[in-house]
């Protein structure tokens, strides 16, 4: 479809400014870049996880602490997703965003708001259950 077309383009243009930036030593912005396109993408068939991958071991070869520096700025971001959805009472971002806090880090408990986020996301499914949304919940 048209839309996927769209996702597949700007996918290959975020996933070049960040090749462009890796080949530059541009360590922070390769971070900004790298952190925006797993967030955005990390559930998307069209996610390119091996290349991800790749990308960080290289950056992470020229910069031990870049891997570290990237899930910092991942894990911030997606903690302050998940609040926002939470305090603006959008249960549909605030799911979405701990499904993707899952995803890109898969339970390591060593990153940063781990027990925080778990600790929202059991208090998320007891309202959900409690107020018995997992209709809604489908379909938003």
């Amino acid at each position: 479809t048209e839309e996927r077309a769209r996702i597949t383009r700007e996918i290959q243009m975020l996933y070049q400014q960040i090749l462009v930036a890796s080949r530059t030593d541009n360590f922070k912005r390769a971070a900004q870049l790298l952190s925006r396109y797993m967030m955005e993408y990390s559930d998307s068939e069209n996610y390119a996880e091996k290349d991800v991958r790749k990308v960080i071991d290289a950056l992470k070869a020229r910069d031990r602490t870049f891997e570290e520096s990237l899930n910092q700025l991942l894990a911030t971001d997606l903690y302050f997703r998940i609040s926002q959805g939470i305090m603006k009472g959008d249960l549909k971002v605030a799911v979405r965003m701990i499904r993707k806090y899952a995803m890109i880090f898969e339970g390591n408990s060593n990153i940063r708001y781990y027990y925080e986020i778990d600790r929202l996301e059991r208090m998320l499914y007891n309202v959900i259950t409690k107020k018995d949304l997992w209709k809604v919940m489908k379909k938003a």
